[in-house]
């Protein structure tokens, strides 16, 4: 049975008697937000039915609770919005949401604390950033969801952090770590990051870096590199586009690519720690590794939106069965096509299928 209610009528009520569980909390203009979330007991459901601004900070901790646009409505939070968790298990939901200020998702520092956070289709302003400690968990999931800050991730001292981003869009810098006996694993499909994508370990921490037909464009900057990965990472990029850095691509010897373009380079495509073994069937406009492993060489053309050109080096050049590949491209056309209509289906390298 849902409980629904105006803001109003929940505060009011609230010394009379407890709203039941899975509780339905409507608000509207004019409505503090913040008091709303505070009164809502855990499983409930706040929809904010409103275009309008709601300013202040949001946060919770300890409960299981949903935050949602009404349909048809798209309110703006002014504000710092975070959510933890408390020892346990809690699942929290975003959706619809602009948010001015910085999104902060967060497993407690205990012992069995487990955080599942879902966010689709919001916009963050702010910094997002996501962490787990102390043997804790975290795990996100993001779905059409633009963030305008930098995106971090950190797990600490036994904890585990797990992070997928479909059809995401980052406006700066990406960067994951896991330090002392943590470890942390992102999976990033069909989505764009503006700066640097960045994953490092230490203190015996473990990172693990799935990419699949991601867009990764640089500023044209010779001091920045488009993935940069601590020596020890486990990277996978799959049908990813890398272009305008100062470096394309640099990592240790646990990194594998295929069906890769990265071109437009200030210094070089490649940094010293990849060798040619470790990317496959990949354009590489500079050279490297050209004629190792299906790998070439050359400029490709390409539209504004990144997708080759007709006749452009790269149509029909990759491996169908490379692993991880994905069903879609970037925009989410169908991954495998006949490119150049002589007949035969073959996927296109980069993110994005001609």
């Amino acid at each position: 049975m849902k409980f629904v209610v105006t803001l109003s009528f929940a505060i009011s009520s609230l010394a009379v008697f407890a709203a039941p569980a899975s509780a339905q909390f409507i608000v509207q203009d004019g409505d503090n937000l913040q008091s709303v979330v505070s009164a809502a007991p855990s499983g409930s459901v706040v929809e904010i039915q409103s275009n309008g601004t709601f300013t202040g900070s949001v946060v919770w901790g300890g409960k299981d609770l949903v935050l949602r646009a009404g349909v048809g409505f798209t309110p703006t939070i002014q504000g710092h919005v975070g959510i933890s968790t408390g020892i346990g298990p809690a699942t929290n939901t975003l959706a619809g949401l602009k948010i001015r200020g910085m999104l902060d998702l967060s497993s407690a520092s205990a012992v069995g604390s487990a955080a599942d956070f879902d966010v689709s289709d919001c916009e963050v302003v702010g910094m997002l950033l996501v962490s787990a400690s102390n043997a804790g968990s975290c795990d996100v999931d993001l779905l059409r969801t633009t963030a305008r800050g930098s995106f971090g991730a950190e797990a600490r001292v036994d904890a585990v952090a797990r992070i997928r981003a479909t059809d995401c869009g980052f406006a700066r810098n990406f960067f994951v770590q896991a330090v002392q006996n943590a470890s942390a694993h992102v999976t990033l499909q069909r989505s764009r990051i503006n700066l640097t994508l960045g994953a490092f370990d230490g203190s015996n921490g473990v990172v693990g870096l799935d990419v699949e037909s991601c867009l990764l464009v640089g500023k044209g900057f010779s001091s920045t590199p488009g993935v940069d990965l601590g020596t020890d990472v486990v990277a996978r990029l799959v049908n990813t586009t890398i272009y305008g850095y100062g470096v394309g691509l640099r990592g240790g010897p646990s990194v594998s690519g295929e069906n890769l373009m990265i071109f437009g380079s200030a210094m070089a495509d490649m940094g010293p720690g990849i060798l040619g073994s470790q990317i496959a069937n990949s354009l590489i406009e500079d050279g490297t590794f050209a004629g190792q492993n299906g790998n070439f060489g050359g400029t490709p053309v390409v539209g504004p939106d990144f997708r080759l050109q007709p006749g452009s080096i790269g149509i029909d050049a990759g491996n169908n069965t490379a692993l991880g590949i994905g069903t879609r491209d970037f925009y989410g056309a169908a991954r495998i096509q006949d490119g150049d209509g002589n007949g035969s289906s073959l996927v296109d390298v980069g993110a994005v299928e001609l």
